[in-house]
């Protein structure tokens, strides 16, 4: 191991965004917020995180369709996917 390498990578500063990313928020900060979902087809689709259950420990999710109207709630704990979802901040 270059014991000076991983020095100089753990001493870098964390920036906000990665502080701030879907992983390092808690279950119940994600509510409310708006991610884009990542398909088992490869397709992407907003989605808003309406809420967290702490007794099923999942969220319920409502997508969007491009029309902006609402489509299914899918009820899983986005932490652990859905399908292998990922997800993104929806910008």
């Amino acid at each position: 191991m270059n014991t000076a390498f991983r020095e100089e990578i753990l001493s870098m500063p964390l920036l906000e965004i990665h502080r701030t990313s879907l992983w390092h928020k808690s279950d119940i900060d994600l509510v409310g917020n708006y991610y884009l979902f990542e398909l088992c087809s490869g397709a992407w689709k907003k989605g808003q995180i309406i809420d967290y259950d702490a007794t099923s420990c999942r969220h319920r999710v409502q997508y969007a369709n491009s029309d902006s109207s609402l489509e299914e709630v899918a009820i899983f704990n986005i932490h652990e996917g859905r399908y292998s979802i990922s997800a993104r901040p929806a910008g």
